[in-house]
Parts: structure tokens; C-alpha cells; sequence
């Protein structure tokens, strides 16, 4: 498209890292026809990722993360990326990267970054993802950078559901964790939130494991922040690590990824 004048190459930097991005190159501002004219703009959703092959994408973005796994930014710099969506939903990858909890540096959860953008991709959600190691674990620590720029996110964006995306051992019974509070709290009262969570699973054939197993209220969690602190509702979820294997099951990858996007879009319908 861009040697044809269509689309016109531009270069973005974030942290050091330089993306790609397009803006409508002159054969589509200057349409020859009477259809409208596409104007630049973010054309994330519905695009590349949702059109092609998403474990590659997954590949190729878990790559350029494991270089920064354990590696913290510079002074001056941000340790994660937000990734702005068009519906009010926030997917959040805190544990992307390697995180200090308690002065020891704890490893990352493999492909939880790539997830989060995906459904991004493909389902118009807020995504906010660490991109280098944090000094402070957001899932852990009661105040960090992250947890003041999630509060600003959900001011600003009107942001009403955050999910919370984790990653738990292969060794685990089932597939899905969720965490929603010591009795539910966590959904504010919108118990079809869960309701529709255990339906989708079901239909996927992704099997759910228990909400007291990861509850996410012992700590001071993402999902306990946003909902204590911020009143909304928020789930967090843990995914088996036999779900986040998109080099060796891609299938699998595929169809939680899916999943969990058809779970966002029932989760719109009721928020």
C-alpha cells in the first residue's frame, strides 16, 4: 500500500522502541470516486492482528519482550505501555515482565502482554501491559506507578470493567482461574458478569476452575484497587500456562484468545 500511495509510513517511539504506524497516503485522501474518504487515524481494531495469523503476532510480540523481561527502564522512562481502546473496558498485564515483590525478583508470565493487545486488536479494549521489569509488583504493593496511571485511565477513558490478566503453572487442574473477591464483591452486584464468563468457557470447551483458589483480596491486588478504590467492577484471571503456548499449541492460543473476546463483547452489553 505504501509504494501505491495508499498509506503512508510513519514511525512512532515509545521507551527507546520505534513502531510502525499508517496514515492515509494521498490516493485516499484524494479519492477518485464518490466513496468517502478515509481519513487518518488508528485503525487498530478489526486490522492486521484480528485479519491474520495471531499466534504469530503473539510470537514475534513475546519476542521483542523477552528482551526486556528482567531488564527496568531507564530513569526518567515508564515500565509499561497503554495501548488506548474505543470501548469502555481496561485489559491489564501487569505480571509482563518480571516484578520485585518482596526485594526478589519474580519471573514473568509468559504471553499475558501479548494477550492484552490482542483482545485490544480485536475487541476495542484499553490495554495496559508492562514492557520492562517493575521495581514494585502492582499486584502486590498498595501503591505503584501503574495503579496511579490505571486510576487516571478509568477517569479519563470512563473505563468501566478491568480484567486483570495472569498466568498460572500447566500443573493446575483447569484452565481458567477467576478472581472476583472473597464473596463476589469485586463484580459490584453484577453476578451476570460471571454468570456469562462460566457460559462462554463452557461452550469453548475451557474448563473453570474454582473463584477461592486465586480470590485476588488477600493482597493488594489490581482487581481489589479498581473496585475498593475506583468502584467498578473488576475481575482478575489467571490462564493455564498450556493456554499461553502459542509455539507449540497453537490452537489452543487461538482459541482463548477468541474466547475471551467473545467474553469482553457480553461483558459490554452489560456494563
Amino acid at each position: 500500500g505504501a509504494d501505491r500511495n495508499l498509506f503512508k509510513r510513519i514511525i512512532l517511539e515509545s521507551n527507546g522502541t520505534e513502531f510502525f504506524g499508517y496514515n492515509a497516503g494521498s490516493r485516499l485522501n484524494f479519492p477518485q470516486n464518490a466513496y468517502p474518504r478515509i481519513t487518518s487515524g488508528n485503525w487498530r481494531r478489526h486490522g492486521s492482528i484480528s485479519s491474520n495469523d495471531i499466534c504469530s503476532f503473539a510470537l514475534e510480540f513475546e519476542k521483542v519482550q523477552s528482551k526486556r523481561y528482567g531488564v527496568f527502564a531507564e530513569k526518567g522512562h515508564s515500565s509499561f505501555v497503554h495501548i488506548k481502546g474505543n470501548i469502555p473496558i481496561l485489559a491489564v498485564a501487569c505480571h509482563a515482565t518480571a516484578h520485585k515483590r518482596e526485594g526478589k525478583l519474580k519471573a514473568q508470565e509468559f504471553y499475558t502482554g501479548a494477550i492484552g493487545v490482542i483482545l485490544n486488536s480485536i475487541s476495542g479494549v484499553h490495554c495496559l501491559y508492562t514492557t520492562y521489569a517493575s521495581e514494585f509488583d502492582s499486584n502486590y504493593c498498595q501503591q505503584t506507578e501503574l495503579k496511579e496511571y490505571i486510576r487516571e485511565v478509568v477517569k479519563k477513558h470512563k473505563i468501566k470493567f478491568v480484567l486483570d490478566i495472569h498466568g498460572t503453572g500447566s500443573y493446575r487442574k483447569f484452565d481458567i482461574y477467576p478472581g472476583i473477591g472473597k464473596a463476589g464483591e469485586f463484580l459490584n452486584g453484577k453476578n451476570i458478569l460471571m454468570n456469562n464468563l462460566e457460559r462462554i468457557l463452557h461452550k469453548n470447551s475451557i474448563k473453570l476452575g474454582g473463584t477461592d483458589v486465586f480470590p485476588a483480596y488477600r493482597q493488594h491486588t489490581v482487581s481489589r484497587f479498581v473496585n475498593s478504590l475506583l468502584e467498578i467492577p473488576a475481575m482478575q484471571l489467571e490462564i493455564n500456562q498450556k493456554y499461553r503456548d502459542p509455539q507449540t499449541d497453537s490452537l489452543s492460543f487461538e482459541k482463548l484468545t477468541n474466547t475471551l473476546a467473545d467474553y469482553l463483547a457480553s461483558v459490554e452489553k452489560h456494563i
